[in-house]
């Protein structure tokens, strides 16, 4: 499929990027046999044209064009005689040279007999002196018999963003004799300054057989194949210019209209935009392709501004130095928004494979308005959601800090929901939170407040499904000031109209329904607390579980009073009495009342504590068994509220 949009994409003349630089930057690179490794060095730097370079990159699935360098070598034949590939994909990709594969080719070309008799030809100096290096490089074969070279056969850094022009050998005048010319470009000059024997060189490119193209030709490996069991289940071996075009389409999945060049061309300058999601968050990406009108320069443009951003974004944040203001204006940061109707197709992708890579495409989102796409990417910078989400699944899932693909499933599914408006839920998230709570100790989870965190994810989740659903509804809104403060307000919990586990009442339950006649033997600051407590918690637990969470939340908010009322009295006295918080459950939570109670009777200080609740207390016993009631539990002895006066915010304990 990405395949096929590329081809319509060139059918519909919507691809108008000009054809590349006028000039490349390259580099010369020498080779010297050390102790078991060729070194490598530069020995020149300077510009070209880019037709002035050889680029060719045939497919190669069978290693027959990179395989006949070594034939070279192991036949002794003659130039003239051998068949040697003018190009392979192991050599060149992605419009540039893979410095390992033209070098090796280099290697295996600068110590043949066919090369050295030709080059004694014009040069019988500088011949003998590669011949004298033969035993040396013999040396560093990792198989005698085929010749194979090791795989840290060399040692050499490359520099980034530089085209490698490969010096076979040094002529005894001091020019060099360069791989891979193209030798059929006229004019010398460039590659004269920079030291070239230009016409040997070109003689040499000449000795070169182009690899053999049909029309049902292998566009790219990334995303083709024909060994893979979704297509070829029996693993048959194919000849794709023997093949019937049913046959190619099957294994292939299109036969593009255009040339492979132009298909290529573009791919080599494909629209991207970093997103980790599952099931390989190192490699995946959002590839975008122009529908409608929306020209590939302008789809650009929009990516690059998009890309830019999200830079300058995470810059400022690693950036302790700039100041709060610097990092606002950051933050509000837009660029200018593409007209509305411009929308694109979206391939959410990934690589697979280390040494031929294999580009998965996950999923496909067609008609994704560009207009959204910028309110969306703004909305997930500014609210942190990905790693808010992320950073939980890993506590809860695995303990641990790694990017395992187990840990993005969640937000995966979140991301490609959104990016297609389509509502969120976060029942995952509240299923989780046991798990998340078990995996940190009591102190980081009650005294460090960890607990927190959940309805710290709730809370940004709302944002989110508030956007969903504006774009949906009113999708002029999105861009207003008005749309901005609502969504500060609702990640506070402060104005909530969709919740993110189910359609949700117009009406908060008030703490009489969910308590029952023990609300009203509550003193006036524990009900004006639980009240508080209930607007928020109402919209960041499911409807179902709300009432049981709700007096689990109770229970904790009257351990933390019972605890503080103990220690005002100089006795020691600990909330969870050495358990962890997600252990105080059933009789175990009875015994801890107990014995904060029995302390304050020894002190004839029990009307510190609502002891009117006990019989409440008592009634809890059965279902505090339940998780719900223990997330409540947690949630309810790390609650918070703010001042009213000041706005600080305040620690019941």
């Amino acid at each position: 499929m990405l395949l096929k949009r590329i081809d319509e994409t060139l059918t519909q003349g919507l691809y108008d990027l000009d054809g590349g630089p006028a000039e490349v930057e390259v580099y010369l690179a020498e080779p010297s046999i050390g102790e078991g490794i060729v070194n490598w060095e530069v020995v020149r730097e300077g510009v070209v044209p880019p037709d002035f370079l050889h680029y060719n990159d045939a497919a190669d699935g069978s290693n027959k064009l990179n395989g006949s360098w070594q034939g070279l070598y192991v036949s002794e034949a003659a130039l003239e005689e051998a068949v040697i590939y003018s190009g392979s994909s192991i050599y060149f990709s992605d419009g540039s040279p893979n410095f390992g594969g033209v070098a090796k080719s280099a290697i295996y070309l600068r110590y043949s007999r066919g090369f050295i008799d030709w080059l004694a030809g014009f040069d019988s100096a500088a011949a003998e002196k590669l011949r004298s290096e033969i035993p040396a490089f013999e040396a560093l074969m990792e198989n005698r018999a085929t010749k194979k070279l090791p795989t840290s056969w060399h040692k050499f850094k490359a520099p980034p963003q530089k085209w490698p022009l490969i010096v076979v050998c040094r002529l005894s005048d001091g020019r060099f004799l360069v791989h891979w010319l193209n030798k059929d470009t006229e004019g010398t000059l460039p590659l004269e300054a920079l030291g070239i024997d230009v016409v040997h060189s070109r003689e040499l490119m000449g000795f070169l057989t182009a690899p053999a193209t049909s029309e049902l030709e292998l566009i790219a490996e990334e995303f083709q194949t024909g060994s893979g069991l979704g297509r070829n289940a029996f693993g048959k071996e194919y000849k794709l210019d023997a093949i019937r075009r049913s046959e190619y389409l099957r294994l292939m999945g299109v036969a593009p209209e255009n040339t492979r060049a132009d298909v290529l061309d573009l791919w080599s300058k494909k629209l991207q935009y970093r997103r980790k999601v599952a099931p390989s968050p190192d490699t995946s990406t959002l590839i975008f392709l122009p529908e409608g009108e929306l020209t590939y320069s302008e789809l650009k443009e929009f990516i690059d501004k998009e890309n830019e951003k999200k830079n300058l974004y995470f810059d400022a944040k690693k950036n302790g130095g700039k100041s709060e203001e610097e990092r606002e204006e950051l933050k509000a940061l837009r660029p200018e928004i593409i007209p509305t109707p411009y929308s694109a197709t979206v391939f959410l992708t990934n690589l697979e494979g280390s040494t031929k890579k294999k580009r998965i495409i996950q999923q496909i989102f067609p008609d994704v308005s560009l207009e959204y796409l910028q309110v969306l990417n703004a909305e997930l910078l500014q609210s942190n959601l990905e790693n808010t989400v992320v950073d939980y699944m890993k506590a809860a899932l695995t303990g641990q800090t790694g990017d395992t693909p187990s840990v993005y499933r969640y937000w995966t599914e979140v991301f490609t929901r959104a990016l297609q408006r389509q509502p969120i839920s976060a029942r995952e998230v509240f299923a989780n939170f046991q798990r998340f709570a078990r995996s940190q100790s009591g102190e980081a989870l009650i005294d460090k407040l960890g607990a927190r965190r959940y309805f710290r994810v709730i809370g940004k989740l709302l944002r989110l499904q508030h956007l969903i659903m504006t774009a949906r509804e009113e999708p002029a809104k999105l861009l207003t000031n008005e749309f901005q403060q609502e969504l500060v307000r609702i990640e506070q919990f402060n104005l909530i109209s969709r919740g993110v586990f189910g359609p949700m009442s117009t009406t908060v339950p008030s703490g009489a329904e969910l308590i029952g006649e023990a609300y009203g033997l509550l003193r006036d600051k524990q009900k004006s607390k639980l009240d508080n407590f209930i607007r928020q918690a109402w919209a960041g637990v499911p409807d179902s579980e709300f009432p049981i969470f709700v007096r689990g939340a109770l229970a904790g908010m009257l351990l933390n009073e019972l605890c503080w009322s103990v220690q005002q009295e100089g006795r020691r006295f600990s909330a969870t009495q050495g358990r962890h918080p997600s252990r105080l459950r059933g009789r175990e939570l009875q015994n801890v009342f107990n014995k904060g109670i029995g302390l304050l009777m020894n002190l004839d200080k029990e009307q510190l504590f609502n002891c009117r609740l006990l019989p409440f207390l008592k009634s809890l016993e059965p279902e505090s068994r339940r998780d719900s009631f223990n997330s409540g539990l947690i949630s309810g002895m790390t609650y918070f509220e703010k001042k009213s006066d000041d706005n600080n915010e305040v620690k019941h304990d």
